[in-house]
């Protein structure tokens, strides 16, 4: 993973910072893949078991197969019908690098909730080929041939589910689901494209808002929703930055208000990893466990 494959706020200044740091850039990426390619981490976004002990900060670790170490599915069960009750959970992954850290965070997420007894499924856009652009063909018929008012033919689409086949599939994966996590980098302090059409044409008016039902009265209300997003700058640069971008906060308030809450979904506190292409190796696993065990306690409360 090069530098800019993860970055996002700050991936700009994080790609001049490695190239003033480096001369020969291609044999250091070349090291850099190979290094990758051996870390306990990629080895976890396989799904690969391993039985190296792994640094993580004082502790030590030791994964014995995929996160969440269940590889009992009797077990797994046991402990969903002794201390909780099983959560849908939709995961909507944005990052077009199918190694990238995004996905290895989708994977981690998938597989810890998993082995606890949850069902997980996951929308991973760009694998999916999703179509990120808001045109006629998200209709099966038109109110009106000569004009596309969206909105409005959103609202008569879904009445009687005349959406295609592509948003009806993603919108019956959202209405299913309890809990969903959006998994993406910051680009240009805001999430891919590609989310950004999922967002247009999933959450519709008729199905995730109408006139009157939006906020504590929208019509997804009861689900919760975590962004779990990665940078390409550290905590302090984004920190140094503030003043011109605004906190981390309100860079998300577009979606964490004016789409989660919007549609009447709680918006948890995000989860985010500040410059992931900067940590070592042990870092990035310390950091998919983190999130394992945040969601691990998110769907406990439940």
């Amino acid at each position: 993973m090069g530098a800019g494959a993860d970055a996002g706020a700050g991936g700009i200044r994080m790609s001049l910072r490695t190239r003033r740091g480096s001369h020969g850039g291609g044999a250091r990426a070349a090291a850099h893949r190979q290094a990758l390619a051996q870390s306990a981490w990629f080895a976890l976004l396989r799904g690969a078991p391993t039985n190296a002990a792994v640094g993580v900060g004082a502790a030590q670790w030791r994964p014995v197969g995929p996160i969440g170490g269940m590889r009992d599915g009797v077990r797994a069960r046991r402990l969903c019908e002794t201390h909780q009750a099983a959560m849908n959970v939709l995961i909507v992954l944005a990052h077009p690098e199918p190694l990238s850290f995004n996905a290895a965070l989708c994977h981690a997420a998938t597989q810890a909730l998993r082995a606890h007894g949850h069902s997980v499924e996951v929308s991973d856009l760009y694998r999916q080929g999703f179509e990120a652009r808001a045109d006629r063909g998200d209709f099966v018929r038109m109110t009106h041939s000569q004009r596309l008012g969206y909105a409005h033919e959103q609202r008569h689409a879904a009445a009687d589910r005349g959406f295609s086949a592509d948003i009806l599939a993603e919108q019956d994966k959202v209405a299913a689901a309890e809990l969903i996590v959006f998994q993406f980098p910051l680009w240009w302090y805001a999430p891919p494209a590609i989310l950004k059409g999922w967002f247009d044409r999933v959450l519709s008016n008729g199905f995730a808002y109408a006139d009157g039902l939006y906020f504590e009265q929208g019509l997804l209300r009861g689900k919760q929703a975590l962004l779990s997003i990665t940078t390409g700058a550290t905590r302090e640069e984004l920190d140094a930055d503030a003043g011109h971008t605004g906190t981390l906060t309100e860079v998300l308030r577009p979606v964490a208000g004016g789409v989660i809450a919007f549609t009447g979904m709680t918006a948890l506190p995000p989860f985010v990893s500040h410059a992931p292409a900067s940590m070592a190796p042990s870092a990035r696993v310390a950091e998919l466990q983190r999130l394992a065990h945040h969601l691990q306690a998110l769907a406990a409360r439940r």
